[in-house]
C-alpha cells in the first residue's frame, strides 16, 4: 500500500468533518480544528493511502 503524507488545508477538513465528529471527543470539534487550520504558528498532517485519496 503506498502511503502519502501532505500538509493538512483548510479544504480538508470538510472531507473529514464527518469522521472528527464520530471518532474523536468533543476536544477536537470542528471549529477547534478549523482554529487550528488558521493559526499561521501551527499545522497538521494527513496521511493518504491509494484507497483514500
Amino acid at each position: 500500500m503506498k502511503l502519502e503524507i501532505t500538509k493538512m488545508q483548510l479544504s480538508d477538513l470538510e472531507q473529514i468533518k464527518d469522521n472528527l465528529l464520530r471518532d474523536f471527543d468533543d476536544f477536537w470539534t470542528v471549529r477547534t480544528l478549523q482554529e487550528e487550520l488558521e493559526n499561521k504558528n501551527r499545522f497538521r498532517f494527513l496521511l493518504h493511502s491509494s484507497k483514500t485519496k
